[in-house]
């Protein structure tokens, strides 16, 4: 019993020794994880940590040079290291990935050198720069880290970027837009959410999953999913079975990033109704069977979205199905011209 009492002791003040500061080298690889451990480790070797302290137990902020000579500023809470356990890492980061990033680690890492430096511990040796190898030997180096690293730990659900699908009416057609949007930790959306775009078929792998490479390469086919672009969506069952896909998605939303959820929904039968508003202007709206207003989006065929409860899906009128998209698309009338409308409108459908 005393030779377990005292392997467990050694262990213990071992384990104090190599986390000589509030967080360790091992620690960074731990609650960070593959590529962006190694690619810290380069950024600090580099000289690219302008600055890094420990403001609290808890906290870390600090400033790393990142590409184009941008500097990116870096804000991090440590969790409780409890028994066996490393410290939770929520790193938080201007740059575009926003979240445990390579520049999160490299401040981390300035802390963890600086802290054992203070102790008197000793230094580890440098590491030649990656340029000093050949590209070979960098690639299999790299490999390996990745294959010997803990598994990376996927930034909680209610603190990240996310691609959301945005569905709505522009330009007389239907279009859909993706956006990068963040979301806080108490799920709510953060200001800020840009339209999302990337380079030469290159995608922002922080930001999308396997299902949105598919979904991206679609839209892009059709022409960016833009109403000017309207004619190249396709029709029929291919159509419904992109927008059932995009749907699928949980990140499909309704008119903009912060309109309803879209749910798949059965048909529903809709009607055209003109509505006036105070001023004499008059819109052609469409309201469901049970007189709730809905929007309708041609794609070119008609589907209708629920703003209100997020239904979504094909719309059924008594218009022939391209004359139903032309009226979906209605602009506005003016209350002087209402009256010429009307007689165009029944010169048209006479």
């Amino acid at each position: 019993m005393k030779a377990a009492r005292a392997l467990r002791r050694a262990r213990a003040a071992a384990g104090a020794a190599e986390r000589a500061g509030p967080i360790s080298a091992g620690d960074v690889a731990a609650g960070i994880g593959e590529p962006y451990f190694s690619r810290g480790r380069n950024y600090l070797e580099r000289g690219k940590v302008r600055s890094a302290r420990l403001v609290a137990p808890d906290s870390v902020e600090g400033s790393v040079l990142g590409g184009g000579g941008r500097v990116y500023r870096q804000n991090v809470a440590l969790g409780p290291a409890r028994r066996g356990r490393t410290p939770e890492i929520e790193g938080l980061c201007s740059c575009p990935m926003g979240y445990n990033c390579k520049h999160v680690a490299a401040v981390l890492l300035s802390v963890a050198r600086e802290s054992r430096r203070e102790k008197g511990a000793p230094a580890a040796p440098p590491e030649p720069e990656p340029d000093e190898l050949p590209a070979e030997l960098r690639r299999w180096i790299a490999d390996l880290r990745q294959a010997d690293a803990p598994p990376a730990q996927p930034p909680p659900e209610t603190s990240r970027r996310r691609l959301l699908y945005v569905f709505r009416a522009a330009g007389g057609g239907a279009e859909i837009v993706p956006v990068e949007a963040f979301f806080k930790k108490n799920g709510e959306l953060a200001a800020g959410v840009s339209e999302y775009r990337h380079v030469g078929g290159l995608f922002t792998a922080n930001v999308i999953d396997s299902r949105d490479v598919g979904l991206l390469a679609k839209l892009e086919s059709f022409g960016g999913g833009r109403a000017g672009a309207r004619a190249e969506w396709p029709d029929g069952e291919e159509l419904w079975d992109f927008l059932r896909e995009a749907v699928a998605t949980g990140r499909a939303r309704g008119l903009d990033a912060r309109g309803a959820e879209l749910r798949w929904a059965e048909a529903r039968a809709v009607r055209f109704a003109w509505e006036a508003a105070e001023d004499g202007r008059q819109r052609l709206a469409a309201r469901d069977g049970a007189d709730r207003p809905v929007t309708l989006l041609p794609f070119p065929a008609l589907a209708f979205l629920d703003p209100d409860s997020g239904a979504f899906g094909p719309a059924e009128t008594d218009l022939p199905g391209r004359l139903a998209a032309r009226f979906a698309g209605a602009p506005e009338v003016p209350a002087p011209a209402a009256a010429a409308v009307a007689r165009e409108l029944a010169r048209a459908t006479a």
